[in-house]
């Protein structure tokens, strides 16, 4: 394994972590422990990155907008969309957001969600961190045996 193979998956799977495990399974052939650490360690610093510019920017937005006062009211498409997501926050909270970032979200989009809703980045980091090792070795560990399962991707070309 060379180092900037390990590196480019790690930069994939800050951004998104199942073509992160595709480029290191199917790209570069690494070896399931190559996989997990490489995918697990690459969506660890991208929530870790995501998650502190992610309140400075918060924290500039908010500011700006007590600085303006005449602001438009929002329309009902908006407000329905807006309800219909604190309800899933309410239902679900850092917990269902958590798991549903590496496999389906991403970890900017899943980082952004969290700090909407206000919750502390030590805790984003924490929750969003357990998944992604969670669901890094089941990429790993897993993937090749849902992969060899499958026969058109298991056929010699």
């Amino acid at each position: 394994m060379e180092i900037l193979e390990f590196i480019s998956v790690m930069a994939l799977s800050a951004f998104k972590m199942v073509p992160g495990y595709a480029l290191a399974k199917g790209g570069y052939d690494m070896t399931v422990f190559e996989t997990f650490l490489s995918v697990g360690l690459g969506g660890m610093i991208g929530i870790s990155i995501y998650t502190y510019f992610g309140a400075k920017i918060r924290t500039y937005f908010q500011n700006r907008s007590k600085a303006r006062s005449n602001q438009k009211p929002l329309d009902r498409k908006k407000i329905k969309r807006l309800r219909r997501m604190i309800k899933i926050w309410r239902r679900f909270g850092i917990w269902g957001i958590a798991f549903l970032t590496p496999p389906i979200l991403s970890p900017p989009f899943g980082t952004a969600i969290s700090l909407a809703f206000g919750e502390k980045s030590y805790r984003i980091i924490i929750f969003l961190g357990i998944s992604t090792l969670l669901w890094a070795f089941a990429f790993a560990f897993f993937g090749d045996l849902i992969t060899q399962s499958i026969p058109f991707l298991n056929s010699p070309n």
